[in-house]
């Protein structure tokens, strides 16, 4: 069977920016279904008439969504949501929280106050920050009553079912050894990798047919869902949420989760390969004489090792065939990128001495494992090349009237990605803006040759009327338009192939229709709002939380080094309270500073 186009998503860490990637896949989905609609029936709907459907009619299969960090808890909820209805989100009132997980999840039900509430340390300290409210996120998503729906784009071949991977790192490690060449013993080199990923195949089957365990993959029935009851922890619906939470643990922030899988998965899919000088990949096993049954470990962000899975997405993308087409004419399959924070970097700025305390190094040193995860030029390098069309990107854009690329085009970018949590004005509007960028992409980037083979049948069969669907150059400024109001502009051009100097016109890989061309507009009411954030109560919350942290550190989590007699007491007390007034001001400060930033990036009036 002729899949037509496959895509991959790829999403990558976002922390509180999630609300932006959340946005662009609920247009994207949205997109898909009604191409599909157009694609069965003929017709589509224009304003308050039916037409009929005159665009391409090829096939798009999306069999994989791979994702780190709060992208990969993205990439959970989305791959679930694809197996119910899902309501749409537009300027107005917002869906219910259970009519779109993405957006109840990613705009309502995270928010600061829950974070910071002085809870949940009866145990210790598992992180800064309080976590329940991000385990009830993701119960709420598996208990969501929603009508089940069944879309021909997911999965490949016969199937529908679409493989979910999270990445994860994997504090206990898995060995791995190479031969030593040039000694005279039987010697190894040996290491530990701590770059891991969860897998799951997510799909709909009877309850009469459970599904196998595919190789490698933790098999997932969405006909069980919506769950009722606790959780059973030796259930696979309680390690997909673990693996949500899992990649989404940003250390010391948010609190590490305990993983559980069977060591053989390592053997089937080895993160762990190389490329000979002929081209050809090998995969390289574990080292363990004797492997475990089963294997567990304690798992961090996935996205301090791993923040866009670009390989572990290609790898299942190109199914064996180890490097897909990149030519516009020849293409059959890509992976989008959708990526808050495409790190369109300038010089920092030097060092003075203050930067020598520890006080600075610390937060500096955090922050240079993370952007170093993130620094892979090869790859992002072959989603921004006009050239290669097995790689795609979306990052946000906005047009503002006083700087064409402001320093913050997302408000949730406040804060090293964390300002989201302040406010619920701030995710929404990234929301939306993730919801426009997906329509841009879509209708002005996402395209290949006219003489690629996915188009043949439509070319043949429409002939001159064909070129109605050639994609234009995207209007200066302008990124959301009214259909028929591209009319006048200029056919975009391609290069046919990576290497080559020939061009050719190009179509859409995901045809909009007519109402999908709508303009997607983020009015004043949707836009984010600094001011509405209380700062005074905000200190209040941070000082509570701050002053339960240390007072539980001091119980629980070093009574070796403190000691909590009738001295050690009188001296904890008054330290407690005065680290939490501390860190409570050193936040306040970054915080006026993050939302005066804001105020310049969406000035008002």
């Amino acid at each position: 069977m002729d899949d037509g186009f496959e895509i991959g998503f790829v999403m990558a860490g976002a922390i509180s920016a999630g609300a932006y990637s959340a946005g662009v896949m609920d247009f994207i989905t949205e997109a898909l279904d009604a191409y599909e609609e157009a694609c069965m029936t003929g017709f589509v709907t224009n304003g308050s008439r039916q037409e009929a459907w005159d665009g391409p009619t090829h096939r798009v299969r999306v069999p994989v969504i791979a994702g780190a960090s709060a992208g990969g808890m993205t990439a959970a909820i989305t791959s679930l949501c694809w197996f119910t209805d899902l309501t749409h989100v537009g300027p107005g009132e917002p869906p219910g929280p259970e009519a779109n997980r993405l957006y109840a999840s990613w705009v309502r039900e995270i928010d600061i106050a829950p974070l910071l509430d002085p809870g949940g340390l009866d145990d210790g300290v598992l992180s800064v920050l309080n976590c329940a409210i991000l385990d009830r996120i993701v119960e709420n998503t598996l208990r969501a009553e929603r009508r089940r729906r069944s879309r021909s784009w997911l999965g490949r071949g016969a199937t529908r079912d679409v493989a979910l991977i999270m990445t994860a790192s994997n504090l206990r490690g898995v060995p791995y050894a190479f031969k030593l060449f040039g000694e005279d013993k039987d010697e190894f080199y040996g290491m530990l990798n701590h770059g891991d990923a969860m897998r799951f195949m997510v799909g709909s089957r009877p309850m009469d047919a459970p599904p196998d365990r595919v190789a490698g993959f933790f098999s997932l029935n969405t006909d069980e869902l919506p769950l009722r009851g606790a959780l059973d922890p030796s259930s696979r619906w309680f390690l997909l949420k673990q693996a949500a939470l899992a990649t989404g643990a940003f250390p010391i922030g948010l609190q590490a989760r305990l993983l559980k899988r069977q060591f053989s998965d390592y053997q089937v899919n080895s993160p762990v390969e190389y490329q000979d000088e002929k081209g050809q990949r090998h995969t390289i096993l574990p080292h363990v004489e004797t492997p475990p049954a089963e294997y567990d470990f304690i798992a961090v962000d996935g996205g301090v090792i791993d923040n866009e899975p670009f390989e572990i997405a290609r790898r299942y993308l190109a199914a064996g065939a180890g490097q897909n087409n990149r030519n516009a004419a020849q293409a059959s399959k890509a992976m989008i990128l959708v990526d808050p924070f495409p790190n369109h970097a300038s010089l920092p700025q030097g060092p003075g001495r203050e930067d020598l305390r520890l006080t600075s190094v610390v937060p500096h040193f955090l922050g240079t494992l993370v952007d170093q995860a993130r620094f892979k030029p090869e790859e992002l390098a072959l989603a921004q090349n006009d050239r290669v069309f097995s790689r795609f990107a979306i990052v946000p854009s906005r047009p503002t009237r006083n700087d064409p690329t402001p320093k913050h085009p997302i408000a949730c970018g406040i804060l090293g990605g964390f300002g989201g949590f302040l406010h619920e004005s701030f995710r929404r509007h990234d929301y939306l803006l993730g919801r426009r960028n997906a329509q841009a992409f879509l209708r002005w980037n996402f395209m290949l040759g006219e003489s690629n083979p996915l188009f043949a049948d439509f070319v043949r069969q429409r002939g001159d009327q064909a070129r109605k669907w050639y994609v234009k150059q995207a209007p200066d400024g302008v990124r959301s338009i009214a259909p028929g109001e591209d009319a006048g502009a200029a056919d975009a051009l391609v290069f046919r192939s990576v290497e080559g100097q020939e061009q050719e016109r190009a179509f859409p890989i995901i045809p909009l229709t007519p109402r999908m061309q709508t303009p997607i507009e983020i009015p004043a009411p949707d836009l984010p709002d600094p001011d509405a954030v209380d700062l005074a109560a905000l200190g209040q919350r941070l000082r509570a939380r701050l002053s339960a942290v240390t007072g539980a550190l001091l119980r629980h989590d070093l009574p070796d080094i403190i000691d909590l007699g009738l001295i050690g007491l009188a001296s904890s007390y008054p330290a407690q309270h005065y680290i939490a007034m501390l860190g409570k001001e050193l936040a306040l400060k970054t915080i006026r500073q993050g939302l005066g930033d804001l105020r310049a990036a969406f000035p008002r009036g």
